[in-house]
């Protein structure tokens, strides 16, 4: 069985000692890997032959000589024949980097948490040539005189390089291992790999927190629609409030106009009355007039003055009384247009009665008008006495809203709420988590979520 081992690394750079012509496939393990594994690869060499790699590759907190972070060290153990005992194989790479590599005055050191390159380059060979001794040795001693523990790598094997596999190096068997190797070519196996038990918990934990991560964004998508219906719905409430705030002052002055007809009605009556108290000293005075007339035409004869000089003296005596007689006229021409008694009032009481219909009217607008008023920044509740970021469990706090405390109810969750006054609310704290939801015609219109402690 042939055997050859290769050491590389990042002491300052790359650097290889093996065999010159696979160094190109070694210098692509310097990779920013993170992980302590050993890849297993079926691969077909710069001769046309096909070997079996076995790299002990290391990453995790290995730095370079001058400090610098993101370095690796590897050592590859090629055979032209598979080892079924992969674990043995790992502890025989494993042994030999922490006895002749890790070590005081090895190629690698621990510094702190790191493992720190105590050389520039591998150009002395003499440290590399003990430590590839000393590995096929150890090989040699391990599987001497067991021959079933290698199988030659024929056409069944794949070196394409298919699916990668990561797996624990406890968690499968020899022969399980054999078979992902020849199906695949190439895995990757380490006792820091998590086992199949926790790889399914992992699974199982990222498949829950998958669901709650859907969950949460069906819920914040439910919310945000739901906002989106609040904002409308305040919008349409605005617009109700508006309109209602129209349709009232069109009632106020239906209510004036009518006021008026029912003043104008009283004008009527308190003339048509003024009439009355006058309209039978009028008839007397009248007739007093015409029943002196001739007598005084007689006593003007008897005197002997001349009968026209006497008439037009008569005349103007007489004018005062004529503007009496016309002034009563016109106002018995005025009360022409006005209507009986009996219809006057029955116009009031018809009168009145409409205004008390417009005031009702008027003040279930009023209500519709308050329940529909929402302040034009929105609703908030405010807790009084609270200036922290969580409540304290058992204490009593005040809440309040800026709505009109008649239309609106309050649905909490964690607390007791009280009755109060003036739109103010004593809120016992009762749970671990408390919601505060402000019910506006049974629907949601504020929120507010809080801890406690």
């Amino acid at each position: 069985m042939n055997a050859e081992v290769f050491i590389y690394g990042t002491p300052t750079g790359n650097c290889f000692y093996g065999k010159t012509d696979e160094k190109i496939y070694f210098d692509t393990f310097y990779n920013g890997d993170k992980a302590n594994y050993l890849s297993v690869k079926i691969r077909k060499a710069g001769d046309n032959k096909v070997y079996c790699y076995y790299n002990y590759l290391v990453y995790q907190n290995v730095i370079g000589k001058q400090g610098r972070p993101g370095s690796f060290f590897g050592i590859t153990l090629r055979l032209d024949a598979y080892c079924m005992d992969i674990q043995n194989i790992y502890r025989i790479l494993d042994n030999v980097f922490w006895s002749f590599i890790n070590i005081k005055g090895g190629l690698l050191e621990r510094v702190g948490n790191n493992l720190q390159y105590t050389v520039d380059d591998f150009n002395d060979t003499s440290k590399l040539k003990s430590i590839e001794t000393h590995l096929i040795d150890d090989c040699s001693r391990r599987f001497t005189g067991n021959g079933i523990c290698f199988t030659a790598i024929d056409h069944t094997f794949t070196h394409e390089g298919g699916e990668l596999y990561k797996l624990n190096l406890y968690d499968y068997s020899n022969e399980d291992i054999f078979q992902f190797i020849k199906e695949t070519g190439q895995i990757r196996i380490s006792p820091y790999y998590p086992t199949q038990e926790i790889s399914r918990r992992q699974q199982q934990y990222d498949k829950q927190l998958e669901e709650i991560r859907q969950q949460h964004e069906s819920d914040r998508r439910i919310d945000l629609e739901d906002k989106n219906k609040l904002h409308n719905s305040l919008s349409e409430e605005r617009n109700k409030n508006s309109n209602l705030q129209a349709e009232l002052e069109q009632k106020n002055k239906e209510i004036e106009q009518l006021d008026g007809k029912i003043k104008n009605i009283e004008r009527a009556k308190e003339v048509e009355y003024l009439i009355e108290q006058i309209k039978i000293p009028i008839e007397k005075l009248s007739g007093y007039i015409v029943n002196k007339a001739p007598a005084v035409a007689n006593e003007v004869v008897r005197q002997g003055r001349k009968w026209y000089t006497r008439f037009f003296e008569f005349i103007r005596k007489s004018i005062p009384f004529v503007n009496m007689i016309l002034i009563v006229v016109i106002l018995l021409c005025i009360s022409g247009y006005i209507q009986p008694n009996q219809s006057v009032d029955e116009e009031k009481v018809r009168l009145t009665e409409e205004i008390k219909k417009l005031m009702d009217e008027k003040k279930e607008l009023e209500k519709q008008l308050e329940v529909s008023r929402i302040p034009e920044k929105g609703i908030t509740i405010d807790i009084a006495n609270f200036n922290e970021k969580t409540l304290q469990k058992g204490k009593t706090y005040k809440i309040r809203a800026d709505l009109s405390k008649e239309f609106f109810q309050w649905n909490i969750k964690g607390a007791e709420i009280k009755n109060g006054e003036d739109g103010i609310f004593p809120l016992k704290v009762t749970g671990d988590t408390i919601r505060i939801c402000l019910l506006l015609n049974n629907e949601t219109v504020a929120e507010r979520t809080i801890l406690s402690k």
